[in-house]
């Protein structure tokens, strides 16, 4: 696991966050008491744009941490690490438009959207800042965008295993990420299809992929031993019955590559 620390005021709560999600982190091995609180909405923020994100804050104080969640994943993800940093701060997980309880958002999905939507939440739920945002993976990229857009507003950043292809020097990977590209795609679209054909899950794997499941697209496979019923169950459910978050899915990375 990498972690990048970028703060630029005040230093101290940035810090104490890095080893927070560090610890956090090292002990997802153990379950997760009290998850049962992702299975269902928690509070709906409505965007500017109009899309209605669904929220879990948990604790008081400032500067407010924000979880953005790597591909595929949403508020359940952070069900370790929210808990440990609500205790000296508040914190706040929430879905991308699509995914979770979050409603559809507006076409097409991009990092500068998501972060669009995500600070006009924020601040229209009156959850004001500066924040500390912690990014996971791909999440890294809309908390970088949000920094870059609304940097006043950023107290720090810490980001996990962040994806950063943009700022990469050379091209060596270059084949090598456009066949991953390319499967992801295809995994996704499947995925997507066989819900708007209200298909049960799990879903017979394309015969190219024998090993794939939609369910195991995110939070390292559904479901999760280390999760609840209930919420094994919700994860379940929404995974395979949302279309829009496989669209979303699917919109993201063809913006991404730039289709």
């Amino acid at each position: 696991m990498a972690i990048k620390l970028l703060e630029n005021f005040p230093s101290r709560p940035a810090n104490a966050l890095a080893g927070v999600v560090l610890l956090a982190t090292a002990s997802l091995c153990s379950a997760f008491p009290g998850d049962s609180l992702y299975a269902s909405a928690g509070r709906y923020l409505t965007a500017s744009d109009g899309t209605k994100l669904n929220f879990y804050c948990r604790g008081k104080g400032s500067p407010t941490v924000v979880f953005e969640s790597g591909d595929g994943d949403w508020s359940p993800s952070w069900a370790t690490v929210q808990p440990e940093v609500s205790q000296w701060t508040r914190a706040c997980s929430y879905d991308r438009s699509g995914s979770g309880f979050s409603s559809k958002g507006p076409l097409p999905v991009s990092d500068r959207r998501s972060a669009e939507q995500l600070r006009s939440a924020l601040r229209n739920g009156d959850i004001r800042g500066p924040y500390i945002l912690v990014g996971h993976a791909s999440g890294g990229n809309i908390a970088r965008t949000f920094a870059d857009l609304y940097n006043s507003d950023v107290a720090g950043m810490v980001l996990i295993d962040p994806a950063e292809r943009d700022v990469e020097t050379t091209h060596d990977l270059d084949d090598s990420w456009r066949g991953i590209d390319e499967r992801n795609q295809g995994y996704l679209a499947f995925c997507r299809d066989a819900v708007v054909a209200h298909k049960p899950f799990p879903v017979t794997p394309p015969a190219e992929h024998p090993g794939w499941t939609c369910l195991s697209y995110s939070y390292r496979g559904v479901p999760d031993a280390r999760f609840s019923t209930e919420l094994n169950n919700a994860l379940v459910e929404i995974m395979s019955t949302k279309s829009d978050m496989w669209e979303a899915l699917l919109q993201r990375w063809a913006t991404d590559l730039g289709h």
